[in-house]
């Protein structure tokens, strides 16, 4: 041969190529990497060419390579996602594929990116992501897959306070809680005592929760709402209850406002109120009341029977809230009289005589008068010489505990002259109960100084207008008498120095 061939891993230890030709094959140094191939040409002559090199990479693993939906998100709410990737590969990736489908062989190649936007498949559900990668050295890795949930659909939930209560006087209750999730499931809860504005902290769901309605009572509103794990979250859930820690008030009275009455049977005014919940019930009793009496449906009036027997009745009355609460006892204190009340003595007595024409008649009852009917019935007359009846116009007083009534003629009475006053059954005592028996008294004034029955009297008198004008003619006459004595006599007298006038005559 002119020239001998000559190859060489290290460019030190050299293999010479028995049949040199454009080919050769030729064992590399194990193992993957680097490697470099040394050649060189000595001809005939003994004289060696220059050292020529060449490199080349060996690649004996696949490719590999991972990607990560979302950043590695078990669910997602939404179809576009993003996809990370990363590769393991020594001597460079050439290409990579993506699909929803399981990737069959013949899809495209794409450029390696490190991220990328990916819509996922319509419809809800575990959603898988097929890959595969390519090296330079046009090997290819398996088909990898991950997985991403796909959830569209907020979750859902509901809440119960109470038991599901309206109202309560606790201000502790319990909150009855469900969610639920079909896709992805539950993550979190909150609750809240104001709306749901946003910013509330997230707890871990619970199937019930104790909660603090507060010191304030009135309507409550507890707020819920529940987020799933793909990051939706439920419309704002709520119940409502009312917290009730007053009692309820009431009134008691009866019809006319009196504190006596006649009879057993009377009606009464009732009121009642509760702040926040419901009256639902009254009780009324004559004795006190002890708590195991019934109660009866709310009423504004209603009638009732006094325990027998006149005297001091009390009446007992008690209102029931729709939360339980129930009020101070309230009472209604009355007197009983069904006695009929009567005159007890007077001054003057029936039949005086010789009474002033200036007198007051003073009337004593057994009991204290109604003074407005009283003195509505009562009147004070005489009966002239005619026989016509005259009333006597009076004044009326009472004293402060009106069981005596005075009788005041508005002018003086007529000398010798009969009076009668009355007192109709119309009169009653301060119960309602009327004057029995009627009274009907006379007396007689005193006779005047000249004997007869002069006197004032009242302004319809007619006897007393006739006595004072006789009395005014006769005056009248007497004067007129004195008047004409005394101008007849001054005529029949003779003037001074008249009878030494008839002397000198």
């Amino acid at each position: 041969s002119e020239y001998t061939v000559e190859v060489s891993n290290d460019g030190i230890g050299w293999t010479e190529i028995t049949a040199p030709g454009n080919k050769h094959a030729w064992d590399l140094t194990s193992g993957e990497g680097a490697k470099r191939v040394h050649l060189r040409v000595t001809d005939a002559a003994g004289l060696v060419s220059t050292t020529a090199t060449d490199s080349i990479i060996v690649d004996l693993t696949d490719p590999n390579m991972t990607l990560e939906s979302n950043g590695g998100d078990e669910w997602t709410s939404s179809r576009d996602v993003t996809l990370s990737m990363s590769y393991e590969e020594a001597v460079g990736v050439a290409g990579m594929r993506v699909s929803n489908e399981a990737i069959g062989g013949d899809e495209p190649w794409e450029n390696p990116v490190e991220t990328m936007s990916w819509a996922l498949p319509e419809g809800d559900g575990l959603v898988t992501i097929y890959y595969q990668v390519m090296d330079n050295a046009g090997r290819t890795s398996e088909v990898h897959s991950t997985s991403i949930g796909l959830d569209t659909v907020a979750p859902t939930g509901s809440i119960i306070m109470g038991g599901g209560d309206t109202l309560t006087t606790e201000r502790m209750v319990t909150l009855a809680l469900t969610y639920e999730d079909a896709t992805s499931g539950v993550s979190q809860v909150r609750f809240m005592d104001e709306a749901v504005g946003g910013d509330e902290p997230w707890d871990n769901p619970v199937e019930t929760k104790e909660w603090d309605l507060g010191e304030t009572g009135g309507v409550m509103t507890v707020y819920f709402q529940v987020m799933d794990v793909a990051g939706h979250v439920s419309e704002v859930y709520s119940d409502t209850i009312v917290l009730d820690t007053d009692k309820p008030t009431g009134t008691i009275d009866i019809e006319g406002d009196y504190d006596i009455v006649s009879e057993p049977n009377i009606m009464l005014l009732l009121t009642y109120s509760d702040e926040t919940s419901a009256v639902v019930g009254i009780r009324v009793t004559n004795e006190a009341v002890g708590g195991d009496e019934p109660w009866d449906n709310p009423l504004e009036t209603m009638a009732w029977e006094l325990t027998a027997g006149d005297g001091e009745k009390t009446v007992y009355y008690q209102v029931l809230d729709e939360a339980g609460h129930v009020s101070p006892v309230y009472t209604l204190a009355l007197t009983l009289d069904s006695s009929n009340p009567y005159v007890d003595n007077s001054d003057p007595e029936d039949g005086a005589i010789d009474e002033k024409v200036n007198v007051n008649v003073v009337v004593r009852f057994s009991e204290a008068m109604n003074q407005t009917v009283t003195s509505d019935a009562t009147s004070m007359w005489y009966v002239n010489t005619d026989g016509n009846t005259v009333t006597i116009a009076i004044d009326i007083s009472w004293s402060p505990d009106s069981k005596t009534m005075t009788i005041e003629p508005r002018s003086n009475l007529t000398h010798l002259t009969e009076y009668t006053w009355k007192i109709t059954t119309a009169a009653t005592d301060t119960a309602g109960n009327e004057l029995f028996p009627e009274v009907q008294y006379t007396f007689t004034t005193e006779k005047g100084d000249d004997g007869g029955n002069g006197g004032n009297g009242d302004g319809d008198d007619d006897d007393g207008a006739m006595s004072l004008l006789i009395w005014l003619v006769v005056a009248i006459v007497a004067i007129l008498a004195i008047v004409v004595g005394t101008v007849f006599f001054m005529a029949k007298t003779p003037g001074p120095g008249l009878e030494d006038d008839e002397d000198d005559l």
